[in-house]
């Protein structure tokens, strides 16, 4: 479900863009082409659409970390009741790296997309 709700919100990010006009520079300053930045090429007023772009990127990126912290939190609350102190501190350096990577993953997400409009 992630994967196809990724596919479909790219895909009607992508279509709506390429539908607005753009005038003067087509070059963009980046590494890729990332649609806020061809925003910022369109002639006409995109607020509304950034708007909900923006409320897409709370959905796309909050909904699912916060699914993942409510689960380590229910496997965090088992490993505290856990009897056996090799298996507590095994499990909690395995539970404290996938934290770290998805903190990372989502925390660097979270920075680029929901910041406010004119720090981007």
């Amino acid at each position: 479900s992630s994967w196809a709700f990724g596919v479909i919100d790219g895909l009607i990010q992508m279509v709506v863009v390429m539908t607005f006009p753009y005038c003067g520079s087509r070059e963009l300053n980046h590494f890729f082409c990332e649609m806020l930045s061809l925003l910022k090429l369109a002639c006409a007023d995109t607020s509304l659409f950034e708007n909900v772009v923006f409320a897409c990127c709370i959905f796309m990126l909050l909904l699912p970390f916060s699914i993942i912290m409510a689960s380590y939190a229910r496997i965090l609350k088992a490993v505290l009741h856990m009897h056996s102190a090799q298996a507590y501190r095994k499990a909690l350096a395995t539970c404290s790296s996938h934290l770290m990577a998805v903190s990372l993953f989502y925390g660097a997400a979270m920075f680029i997309y929901l910041r406010p409009r004119h720090y981007r």
